[in-house]
């Protein structure tokens, strides 16, 4: 806890001592969480209002944070939706867990990538040549898929497959670019090596990922209306950021904010959910005493109290992400309805797999929960979580984007379902791909691409504290769909 919370932390027990009142050691170690988001003032003021001088417990904090049916009775001078007035257009392109029916088949997955992303490479280069008849002495363009990577002081040793053999690329540091790229090359994916051959090594000039790109334009025939893009909510965890996703669920009714709020909040059509909508069951060891709610359905019951107050005019996409109750395997299929059967008895929601690529008014969004973002993590040598910050989980997205492949890496932090063909494979370009998984907030236009991590609705848990990261909580990305402009809206203090 920095100085300025610990102090904010300090004025607010005092006052609350000078007025009668006594904290237990549960509820203030729930203070010392809220004042990250929450003004605390506002928290003395409602608990004075609330309760006698007495010992507060954390249930009794606890009960203030309640959601509460929002009045929806708002005069129309003062808020007028113009959302309500556009007609939804949302059109499901590409839900890739529909291939979990065909089977398993492991040489025939990675044989599937290869061809895919082969064929990018084949777009700028005529003259690539199978590592099966690479001869000493010669210049070459090869494309391969990483199967080893070695990192030593003074180079990064890596071995290339292709259906014809084998072969070793030696990266040395003199070689800048293809260097840079050698240390963010992740297991598993399909890159290009353009070098000279030596013996049986390759020595690379250049490394070359498939990349992406897309020219943005502004449409004017897109009505001007906002997608709002939001992930991990963890409802049912004791770290759910109730009050703040309040607020959001207030604003988009035109009751919470100032005059710009309101007219931003007007214009919203679409809520945009990456996955994670509760903490879920037996997820991490422990987990249980994290808790607030002890069952999926009934943590879905939770989140339905509060995705059935936003205006009925706004359409909801939601997808899964690890903690909702589907394979942890990539990809995932949509929340199952003995699940989910309290949000759609509350209102209509729109329920696809991970990842799925859906088109929004002719805008097509990738959205992802960004599971492999671990494996990047993990496998960038200066990428760590306690590192991470916005600029760094921009970086993160970037690197499984241009190797357009969501999730190369066999057999480590992520799960892959081995079906004969592979869909993680980014075979169209989008104009958005929206993600979230890690809870950090960032937004980065990379090659007219839009990606954004949305960061989450959960107060920094005991997990996140071992591994140093600092959570993005009660933050929402704001996206004009016809200039696909973002900007943040905050919900905390």
């Amino acid at each position: 806890m920095g100085k300025a919370r610990a102090l904010e932390v300090e004025r607010f027990l005092a006052e609350l001592v000078d007025s009668g009142y006594q904290l237990t050691p549960e509820a203030f170690e729930l203070v010392k969480d809220l004042s990250a988001t929450m003004d605390l003032e506002e928290l003395l003021r409602k608990l004075m209002e609330k309760y006698e001088p007495k010992f507060i417990g954390k249930e009794d904090i606890e009960k203030l944070l309640k959601p509460k049916k929002i009045s929806i009775s708002v005069k129309p001078e003062e808020f007028k939706p113009i959302g309500r007035e556009v007609e939804a257009d949302i059109k499901l392109e590409k839900d890739a867990s529909r291939v979990l029916k065909k089977g398993f088949d492991f040489a025939g997955y990675f044989r599937d990538r290869y061809r895919k992303l082969r064929k990018f490479f084949e777009q700028y280069f005529s003259d690539i040549t199978p590592i099966g008849e690479l001869r000493s002495g010669e210049q070459a363009t090869v494309v391969g898929m990483v199967v080893e990577k070695v990192e030593r002081k003074t180079s990064i040793l890596l071995r290339l497959e292709d259906p014809t053999g084998f072969c070793r690329v030696v990266v040395m540091p003199e070689r800048a670019s293809a260097y840079a790229n050698a240390k963010e090359v992740l297991l598993d994916q399909v890159i290009c090596v353009q070098g000279r051959t030596k013996g049986d090594v390759l020595f690379a000039e250049e490394i070359i990922f498939p990349g992406i790109r897309r020219v943005r334009q502004g449409k004017e025939d897109i009505p001007d209306v906002y997608a709002v893009l939001i992930s991990d909510l963890h409802c049912g965890s004791k770290k759910f950021a109730k009050e703040l996703f309040q607020r959001f669920v207030l604003w988009l009714n035109g009751k919470w904010g100032g005059k710009f709020e309101r007219r931003i909040a007007s214009k919203v059509k679409y809520v945009i959910i990456a996955g994670d909508l509760v903490d879920g069951i037996g997820i991490y060891p422990d987990q249980k005493g994290e808790l607030e709610v002890f069952s999926a359905y009934e943590q879905y019951r939770a989140l339905a109290g509060y995705l059935e107050q936003i205006p009925d005019y706004i359409e909801i996409v939601a997808i899964p992400g690890n903690h909702d109750p589907v394979p942890n395997v990539v990809p995932q299929p949509p929340i199952p309805k003995k699940y989910a059967e309290p949000l759609l008895e509350a209102r209509e929601i729109h329920l696809y797999g991970n990842p799925s690529q859906v088109l929004i008014h002719g805008r097509r969004f990738l959205l992802y929960h960004g599971n492999a973002l671990n494996d990047v993590v993990t496998q960038v040598p200066d990428i760590s979580y306690s590192k991470l910050n916005a600029e760094m989980m921009g970086r993160c997205m970037a690197i499984l984007v241009r190797g357009r492949h969501l999730a190369p890496v066999y057999g480590e932090k992520t799960g892959i379902f081995l079906s004969p063909e592979d869909p993680l494979v980014v075979e169209e370009e989008p104009d958005v791909v929206h993600m979230g998984h890690i809870h950090v907030r960032a937004i980065l236009s990379y090659n007219g691409v839009l990606l954004v991590n949305s960061g989450g609705w959960q107060y920094r848990t005991s997990y996140q504290e071992r591994m140093g990261l600092i959570p993005s909580v009660g933050e929402a990305v704001v996206l004009s769909l016809r200039e696909l402009e973002p900007f943040i809206m905050r919900f905390g203090s």
